[in-house]
């Protein structure tokens, strides 16, 4: 079976899960984002945004989000690429959520924005009149009073679905985009050489291809690595189409859809794989940001069941401990009835899945400014995954488990904090809410929250925010009780 954590060294100590007080990871603004699909409109935005983000503690997101990216001009001047006039809609104000709507929202919340500029009109028209559009957004926004911090080239652009490939195949291909990669990192630094530029990866699965260019990283990489800061690449793991049943069980979905590989003997998945593809690919060091990311492809039930929460809470943990510089969960809101999203399109009776839940844990166990520290557990025995952190707050410490059983269990801690009977702890859970997924707690489609339990579908998400549904106060004891199929984080002070 898959193990996976951040398991380091050995222990004699006869605790489960020891902590050691060595830094593995700091938690920036990176660590916890969420994607904002333009085709969510931006009415929905204005009206549910921040409930939405006050909720999950997202850190920072995505604009557009997916693949409007390779379509719309942030400026609307489509006469310096006519080819693109037929997407002129998608950044519409009466529907878009737009750049300066989203970098207000930002700024309001002091987190950064990580900005898609249009990459293929650099096969279209040329890579000058990409480098001029990134160039002029950075100036525009800039003078507005949003410095540009993070810009990512593209979306997708070794795809058959992203634009221009349907109408223009000769307009795609690696070395196209790493000219044009190239070009805009060196327009948008000339405006400010401290923005963070990031170039679109890609690791493929040799059996399951899903591009028309096997070698697209590779050839990425020889023709702008130099000019990048991370490289991007976007997982979607378990796929539907191609996965064995094994892998779309919910121990499957929780090892990334490969169960069945590593059995024959194949490469493990999931963040410390993509670190490893990069590492193993690039000339040197090369940061990475997993810019979307879901358990399931395409969007079926597991998505919404609280298997999803599990998943998100190991995709957390696990891309922090393989070092990866940032992950962008796709999405913040569902594009359709439902898809993808932390929480539905309907702001009427707006329903919060379990994703939403796992970060909120996250982000109060380990809010930005903590430290991931390395830890040991036998993953495989306790069928449960542990990540820990010095807390942001001085003297504190956090601890989020994965309960990845079906039957209940107790495991005990023991780390840099000293005895246990000096602690006080503050313990939040997601787990299903009573009467949902009696027999299989992975499937249950009602959640509860530190206790409290949502509506016949979803988590709770009353209109006073999560914060009015406090952790567990107590002692701790030196042993957490986990619930079947769950998420507990604990603060330690």
């Amino acid at each position: 079976m898959i193990l996976a954590a951040a398991i380091t060294g050995l222990t004699t100590s006869s605790a489960d899960v020891v902590v050691s007080s060595k830094r593995v990871y700091d938690v920036t603004h990176l660590t916890y984002g969420a994607n904002t699909p333009n085709y969510i409109n931006h009415k929905f935005m204005v009206a549910a945004g921040d409930a939405m983000v006050n909720a999950t503690g997202v850190s920072h997101f995505r604009w557009p989000g997916g693949n409007y990216a390779n379509q719309l001009f942030w400026n609307n001047e489509y006469d310096r690429c006519p080819y693109f006039a037929k997407y002129a809609n998608k950044n519409a104000d009466s529907w878009v959520w737009t750049w300066a709507q989203a970098a207000a929202f930002a700024k309001a919340r002091a987190i950064p924005v990580l900005w898609q500029m249009n990459a293929a009109v650099g096969g279209v028209c040329g890579v000058g009149v990409a480098a001029d559009l990134a160039a002029a957004f950075v100036a525009n926004a800039t003078a507005a009073g949003f410095p540009v911090e993070l810009i990512e080239v593209g979306n997708e652009n070794y795809g058959k679905w992203e634009t221009p490939y349907a109408d223009k195949p000769e307009a795609v291909n690696a070395s196209i985009y790493a000219a044009t990669c190239v070009a805009v990192s060196k327009a948008v630094k000339a405006q400010d050489p401290t923005i963070k530029v990031g170039c679109v990866g890609d690791v493929v699965d040799p059996a399951h291809p899903n591009t028309p260019f096997p070698d697209w990283q590779a050839d990425v990489l020889a023709g702008a690595e130099r000019w990048m800061d991370f490289l991007i690449i976007h997982e979607y793991y378990a796929k539907s189409s191609s996965a064995l049943p094994e892998d779309l069980t919910p121990w499957g979905l929780l090892n990334y859809g490969c169960v069945s590989a590593a059995a024959a003997g194949g490469p493990n998945c999931g963040p410390a794989a993509v670190a490893n593809a990069v590492k193993a690919a690039a000339s040197g060091p090369l940061a990475v940001m997993i810019t979307e990311y879901n358990m399931l492809q395409p969007f079926g039930p597991p998505t919404w069941q609280l298997v999803q929460g599990l998943f998100a809470a190991k995709h957390l943990g696990e891309s922090m401990a393989a070092g990866i510089l940032g992950s962008t969960f796709f999405a913040l809101a569902n594009g359709q009835s439902p898809d993808y999203g932390m929480f539905s399109r309907d702001t009427s009776a707006q329903l919060a899945y379990a994703p939403v839940f796992t970060f909120a844990i996250f982000t109060r166990v380990a809010p930005v400014g903590s430290a991931m520290l390395a830890l040991t557990l036998d993953v495989q025995a306790l069928n449960v995954t542990a990540f820990a952190f010095a807390h942001v707050q001085p003297g504190s410490y956090g601890i989020v488990l994965v309960n990845m059983g079906a039957a209940a269990r107790s495991v005990s801690l023991e780390g840099p904090w000293g005895a246990a009977a000096a602690l006080s702890a503050a313990t939040y859970s997601l787990t299903a809410a009573p009467g949902s997924g009696a027999d299989d707690p992975f499937s249950a489609t009602a959640f509860a929250y530190n206790g409290v339990a949502g509506a016949a579908k979803g988590g709770p998400f009353p209109a006073a925010g999560l914060d009015s549904m406090p952790p567990k106060h107590g002692t701790f004891t030196g042993t957490v009780d986990l619930a079947p199929a769950s998420v507990t984080g604990i603060v330690l002070q």
